[in-house]
């Protein structure tokens, strides 16, 4: 299950895989690299939350990682406004 969890959030068409310059950096901060580099599902709904243990948020995971999961689900409205103000794509 966890496998299933993993490739659903991180190996998706609408994820970005941003390579580093000659330099090795990467032209972006870190929260917008952790939003672009992970995808949400059913976020809405309560069974995939329940059976996933909240990681079909798995922006907020990786964005806030020291948080207890049961606070994903409030958390992911947030990211989402805030990404939309700041013009960052959110992958859902």
């Amino acid at each position: 299950m966890i496998a299933f969890v993993i490739q659903v959030s991180h190996v998706a068409a609408d994820v970005d895989f941003p390579k580093p310059d000659e330099n090795g950096f990467i032209s972006c901060d870190w929260w917008e690299l952790q939003v672009r580099t992970t995808l949400d599902y059913a976020t809405d709904s309560w069974f995939w939350t329940y059976i996933t243990g909240a990681l079909n948020h798995q922006t907020a995971h990786h964005l806030f990682p020291g948080v207890s999961q049961t606070f994903y689900p409030l958390i992911t409205p947030i990211v989402k406004n805030t990404c939309r103000d700041f013009g960052i794509k959110y992958n859902e």
